[in-house]
């Protein structure tokens, strides 16, 4: 797999499906929940709560809460990617990350690779 592939899928992976599971829970505003067999475990009530919260936005207020949680995950992802491409620091420590795909070192350019991707896509 190239870097490229690789930040392709996990920006596919993390972003897009998480953009999917914003629209879903949008949709099921309005809807009883509670009521709904799905959401009844402890495990579901943050999704409950959540619903529940975007509820009482008015449409400026979510777009805008949803974008900023979209913002926190490209932030995050990037932020990991340059740890992999050792331009970032987990610790003080000066430990080097490697990402590597059967093998072969993949890591070096991922958060640029990350970074332009997402800059097209705007």
């Amino acid at each position: 797999m190239s870097p490229e592939e690789f930040v392709k899928n996990l920006r596919k992976e993390v972003l897009i499906s998480s953009e999917k599971y914003q629209e879903y829970l949008i949709s099921q505003i309005g809807k009883n929940i509670k009521k709904n067999k799905n959401w009844k475990n402890e495990t579901h009530q943050f999704w409950v709560d959540l619903i529940i919260f975007l509820s009482k936005l008015n449409e400026k207020e979510r777009d805008l809460f949803l974008k900023y949680s979209k913002l926190i995950a490209k932030d995050s992802v990037s932020y990991m990617l340059g740890v992999l491409d050792g331009v970032s620091t987990l610790d003080l420590t000066g430990t080097e990350y490697t990402l590597l795909a059967n093998g072969v070192k993949i890591s070096g350019d991922l958060q640029d690779e990350f970074v332009e991707l997402d800059q097209s896509e705007m």
